[in-house]
């Protein structure tokens, strides 16, 4: 991403009906890209796991974005996961985006960690409504 390395990017290929993917569409995600949270960083690693569910519960489809390398506060490559909110006749946009380190669960992260290492979306509580489990494999 510019000058960052290893700071890591997303591109995303809509499809079409009668075309399959269109690239006419295609949108290229960075933690630089307007209205997202943070800034790229050599080594952040934005878009190592990704994982799409409805978060919002509007129907369209959502991205969860996992920079596992991301420093947050008192802690270098820590981990932060990012979530990009898709809107119905538009596709992924940054209103509204979220950002989640460990500090959001009562957790201190530590230098290393790797919060959003891998991400998955399943129904982990019965309801009908996607979740979202967030890989942290160094956690100590």
């Amino acid at each position: 991403v510019g000058s960052v390395l290893d700071g890591g990017a997303v591109s995303v290929i809509y499809g079409a009906l009668d075309t399959g993917l269109d690239l006419s569409s295609a949108q290229y995600w960075t933690q630089d890209s307007t209205g997202i949270q943070d800034t790229a960083e050599n080594n952040d690693q934005f878009g190592w796991s990704l994982a799409a569910g409805d978060f919002d519960h509007d129907l369209v489809d959502d991205l969860a974005i996992g920079a596992h390398k991301e420093g947050v506060p008192g802690a270098s490559q820590a981990g932060a996961v990012h979530v990009i909110y898709g809107i119905d006749g538009i596709g992924l946009a940054s209103t509204g985006n979220a950002q989640f380190d460990q500090f959001a669960f009562g957790d201190s992260p530590e230098t290393g960690e790797s919060f959003g290492w891998a991400l998955a979306v399943g129904r982990f509580d019965g309801d009908a409504y996607d979740d979202l489990a967030i890989g942290t494999p160094a956690e100590r």
